[in-house]
């Protein structure tokens, strides 16, 4: 099933209104952060910095913008803080319910949380939002046929990737990572795909599966799990691939409308 937002501006006009909307949304969360960081909010928050990150990768490669490549640096490395932690939290979420002892884990979210704060401290986040306020005018300021040009190479990316699913760990993450940003490119324009989101859950539960076994070591039961991951992606793929190129056709043919300036910063 594909998903649509319902009446909403279109093309570039709803890219910069959902980026300012994401930043003050940020602005927000990241002050809440600061002393609660519950399992659900890391979620979140993870989340909204790759909503954040994919306008700006976008940007930098439409506009070689050293600006977007500099936000987009911060928000990675919030987002590999934010990652680690939600790694953490999938493990003790498994090891609870295949009876392994979790204490290792407890303690490397404990160490992981005060990374976390120090990446969260306020000065910091101020900075951080100052700096995306400044970007939301580059994205303002990206002309419409070089995103047309851009999404038209990524079109061709996501095309080379149907065939069969990467046979190795590595190729299945590169897929992975692509999988994420097509998703979250084609989320700031305000078209979303349930398939392609379910490749990228199959594709991302392996990868957890994999990485609870380096701490724990393999036993038949996860072997299988991650074993029915793969094939989960390897039946969503040519699905996904295709709703991947049909929403960016469709961002490409709204970029053809007239778009107005979106002033407001967060």
């Amino acid at each position: 099933m594909e998903r649509h937002y319902g009446h909403r501006p279109k093309g570039k006009a709803f890219l910069c209104s959902e980026f300012m909307r994401e930043a003050k949304t940020f602005k927000k969360l990241s002050r809440q952060m600061y002393s609660e960081m519950t399992i659900e909010e890391v979620h979140d928050f993870r989340v909204l910095t790759r909503k954040l990150r994919a306008p700006l990768w976008l940007v930098h490669h439409c506009n070689d913008s050293k600006k977007a490549r500099r936000v987009g640096r911060e928000l990675q490395n919030l987002g590999q803080r934010l990652g680690k932690m939600r790694q953490l939290d999938v493990a003790i979420g498994d090891a609870q319910k295949l009876r392994f002892d979790p204490k290792k884990l407890h303690l490397q979210r404990a160490l992981a949380t005060t990374g976390l704060h120090h990446q969260l401290e306020p000065e910091r986040i101020n900075k951080l939002v100052k700096h995306l306020g400044s970007a939301a005018s580059c994205v303002n300021k990206t002309r419409e046929k070089d995103v047309r040009a851009f999404l038209k190479t990524l079109e061709g990316k996501v095309t080379r990737r149907f065939g069969q699913l990467p046979k190795t760990k590595a190729g299945r993450h590169r897929l992975r990572i692509l999988v994420k940003k097509v998703r979250y490119l084609i989320e700031s324009f305000g078209e979303r795909s349930d398939v392609l989101e379910h490749l990228q859950d199959h594709l991302g539960r392996e990868r957890d599966l994999s990485n609870f076994q380096s701490i724990f070591g393999k036993t038949k039961d996860l072997h299988r799990q991650e074993a029915g991951e793969i094939a989960g992606a390897e039946q969503a793929l040519a699905p996904a691939l295709r709703s991947a190129l049909k929403k960016l056709e469709i961002v490409r043919r709204e970029l053809n409308q007239k778009t107005g300036p979106a002033n407001a910063e967060p």
